[in-house]
């Protein structure tokens, strides 16, 4: 169209006001949502501030009302004017309806930034995210609590508050951490829960890159789990959405870290080029060893000092009783005992101090009740090593107990069993390192070692090399006598008890589908091993000699086959055993778990770089603790 037809065209001037007044429609539109802005801002204020009123105390029933979230695509969206109709109209007329489309879009713009900024400052926000998870004050709460639950199950409230004067019943902001740093339990406790979150969102974003998905029994564990929640326990405003995605985070996170942990494997070749760069961390020995204290007598300078403190103490007191006046006769009668009692002590000590050193003493140690002097100590270091076998060095160790000690014939035993040690590994700059690794020494030459107030005398057994004895994985539940032994202290009643219950645990297995996973849910539901009890009564890498007899003997029987049960009985009570695999040699097994532990902490490394994750530390701690 030609600007002189334009001149021509009668609508020409209305058009222009249009264009004129909807420019300033525009402007008064922006206008108008910055005024909306504040607006909101000071309606968030005021329903912020009444928030704050109502924890303390007073009614607030929120100052927007009941709200129902429109649909994602509704938020924020502008409604678009009707086509105008293609027959035009007058000048005046077209302003208008310029106009009034303006107008609405500036009111509806208003309404919607009102109501966007409304919702979103009620809507949860996020206290801990990654890219694809978040973490509300909400579901904080649920992380914090369950970590307060994991404490009392585990420790017992009437540990946490005797040993560490936390007080579960009490909020923990209000309770020093003892450390003097000025921190409180919350606070600690809020860090830990922090670290553990982020951690996890790391593994999750990892899984998630991966493709990774929950396998279907965690999922439905997961689900079980929610049933039994009670959401009071987490306060007010917790719902069981925000539970569920703390326990998804949680599943996911656990499940995909021991996915890729498994992942992990490395070929004999790698193990062995390991192995051979790194021979003294890996390489052990056999040693025996046992220790034979003494006591040193009192240096001259010793005695004179504690004579003269001795002499200001009694110079003290004697000043202290002439100005309270004449001490009873009683007081001197005890006074008269104590001095009686000095000087036969003194003269003991004497006594005992000239004894000589006899190679066999004629009167057992124990019977005196005294202990042994250095050249008696010496004396007897010097019989246990000429002892020339592993046989003969138990003998002599027990002759020595029996001589020096009051033992029962079960602490005997327990000594005993503390004196071997087949997987003496290398420390460099140690004597007895040095001597049984690098000195020359072979099977059966023996040792003493002095020390401040002791003789250790050792023997090497075996000489230093890489362990070839498989490790296994074991399974069990243990039913613990001392659980079961009444006031009464009956410990053949409490033996009965248990093995009554093991009894019925193996039954309600074999009822069961017989699989290793069921096997560990009765083991965390029922264990009496608090060792094992978060694990299903795992325990992974049991050496030969580990455990005590009775269970080691079962979980290394030569004809012992993954899948297979039993029931055996300890000194701790009564166990329901599950024998999971033979991992193989434990040198082999050593190295693996380092070389998956390098691999781990690069990928750690990895996804610390790769992942970030924000934290609002204020809002965390914002949190009712």
């Amino acid at each position: 169209m030609s600007e002189k037809k334009n001149k021509k065209n009668p609508d020409a001037k209305a058009e222009g006001s249009a264009v004129e007044l909807s420019k300033k429609a525009e402007a008064a539109a922006d206008a108008a949502t910055e005024t909306a802005e504040k607006a909101a801002d000071a309606v968030t204020e005021t329903a912020e501030k009444a928030a704050d009123a109502a924890k303390e105390g007073e009614n607030y029933s929120g100052i927007l009302g009941d709200y129902t979230e429109p649909e994602e695509e509704e938020i924020g969206e502008t409604p678009k004017p009707e086509d105008p109709p293609k027959e035009k109209k007058k000048g005046g007329k077209k302003a208008l309806v310029a106009t009034g489309i303006a107008a609405s879009v500036v009111l509806v713009g208003c309404l919607s930034w009102i109501g966007i900024r409304a919702m979103q400052k009620n809507k949860p926000v996020p206290v801990i995210s990654s890219d694809n998870y978040t973490i509300t004050k909400e579901q904080l709460s649920c992380y914090y609590q369950d970590t307060l639950d994991m404490f009392r199950e585990y420790y017992g409230e009437e540990t946490l508050l005797s040993y560490y004067q936390l007080d579960l019943s009490k909020p923990l902001k209000e309770q020093a951490y003892p450390n003097n740093d000025g921190s409180t339990w919350f606070d600690n406790i809020i860090e830990d829960t922090i670290s553990t979150i982020t951690q996890q969102m790391r593994f999750a974003e990892a899984g998630k890159a991966a493709g990774y998905e929950l396998p279907e029994k965690d999922k439905e564990m997961l689900e079980e789990k929610l049933k039994e929640v009670d959401l009071s326990k987490y306060g007010e405003g917790v719902t069981l959405d925000d539970v569920r995605t703390s326990l998804y985070l949680q599943a996911y996170s656990a499940s995909y870290y021991n996915f890729y942990i498994d992942s992990l494997t490395f070929t004999d070749e790698e193990a062995e080029a390991y192995y051979a760069a790194n021979t003294s961390t890996y390489n052990t020995c056999g040693v025996m060893g046992f220790s034979i204290n003494y006591e040193e007598p009192e240096s001259s300078e010793e005695a004179s000092d504690t004579d003269a403190a001795s002499a200001e103490e009694a110079s003290a007191a004697e000043e202290e009783t002439s100005a309270e006046g004449e001490t009873s006769a009683a007081e001197e009668e005890t006074a008269a005992e104590g001095e009686s009692s000095a000087a036969e002590s003194e003269s003991t000590a004497e006594d005992a101090s000239s004894e000589s050193s006899d190679e066999e003493l004629d009167t057992p140690i124990a019977e005196e009740d005294r202990a042994l002097t250095k050249e008696e100590a010496l004396a007897l270091a010097n019989e246990l090593k000429a002892c020339k076998d592993p046989a003969a060095f138990e003998a002599k160790v027990r002759d020595i107990l029996n001589k020096t000690e009051h033992l029962t014939d079960e602490e005997m035993e327990y000594r005993i069993s503390t004196i071997s040690n087949n997987e003496y590994g290398y420390t460099e700059g140690s004597e007895l390192g040095e001597w049984a690794f690098n000195g020359g020494a072979k099977p059966n030459d023996t040792k003493v070692i002095e020390a401040t107030g002791a003789y250790y005398v050792y023997m090497l057994t075996s000489e230093p090399g890489r362990n070839e004895d498989n490790v296994i994985d074991v399974r069990h539940i243990l039913f613990s006598t001392d659980q079961h032994t009444g006031e009464d202290g009956d410990t053949d009643a409490a033996l009965e008890e248990c093995r009554k219950l093991a009894a019925d645990c193996l039954a309600e297995w074999e009822a069961g589908d017989r699989t290793e996973d069921s096997f560990a849910e009765l083991a965390t539901a029922k264990t009496e091993d608090t060792g094992s009890q978060s694990t299903g009564g795992l325990y992974s890498n049991v050496y030969r000699g580990q455990t005590v007899p009775t269970f080691n003997d079962w979980c290394f029987d030569a004809s012992r086959q993954p899948g297979d049960t039993g029931i055996v009985e300890t000194t701790y009570g009564v166990h329901v055993m599950y024998f999971v695999k033979d991992n193989g040699p434990k040198w082999k097994v050593n190295v693996t778990n380092t070389l998956k532990s390098q691999a781990y902490e690069n990928w750690i490394t990895d996804l610390e770089g790769k992942y970030a994750v924000n934290v609002d530390t204020e809002a965390a701690h914002s949190i009712n603790g």
